[in-house]
């Protein structure tokens, strides 16, 4: 992996060097599809916001002020195309019927999997990005935004929601 900074391959980056941005992308890539897939909760709507998040990040790479911060801009442009994303799902589930099956306890995660997803993104987001992301607190609040000791607190209390659900 090329050993420049952020700050060194933005610079390069917005003056055309396209290799230097292919390696912004080859860096951050897996912490913002971790971040697309915890608010998204599907792998494959995952990938695509995530590809289209570094395709809008090259695109207005000008609009970046500060080329050291780049991997909070490129979550931050992530988080707002995921949420994009929602607003858009919502609206087409809206129009759709739901087909609902009931779920099994043949060690099928169907339930877990359904109750994740109902959990508000506040919760479920820092939960998928702890257990399934494999993420620190430290690393999860960075990406989020907020104190670690927030993180902490929506994680017990996703935890909580989830035991909840499953024990209804």
């Amino acid at each position: 992996m090329d050993e420049r900074s952020d700050q060194i391959l933005t610079a390069q980056s917005r003056l055309g060097d396209k290799t230097a941005y292919e390696q912004l992308v080859l860096r951050h890539y897996r912490n913002v599809l971790g971040l697309c897939y915890a608010m998204l909760m599907n792998f494959n709507d995952a990938q695509d916001v995530c590809q289209e998040t570094f395709l809008r990040g090259f695109e207005k790479l000008r609009d970046l002020r500060d080329d050291s911060l780049f991997a909070n801009w490129i979550h931050q442009i992530a988080r707002r195309m995921c949420v994009d994303g929602l607003r858009r799902r919502k609206k087409s589930q809206h129009f759709s019927t739901l087909n609902e099956q009931p779920c099994s306890s043949d060690g099928d995660y169907s339930d877990l999997t359904t109750a994740i997803a109902g959990l508000p993104d506040e919760y479920r987001i820092p939960l998928v990005m702890y257990y399934l992301d494999g993420h620190d607190e430290r690393a999860i609040a960075s990406h989020l935004g907020t104190s670690q000791s927030t993180v902490c607190r929506r994680i017990q209390t996703a935890k909580q929601l989830l035991y909840e659900r499953l024990s209804e």
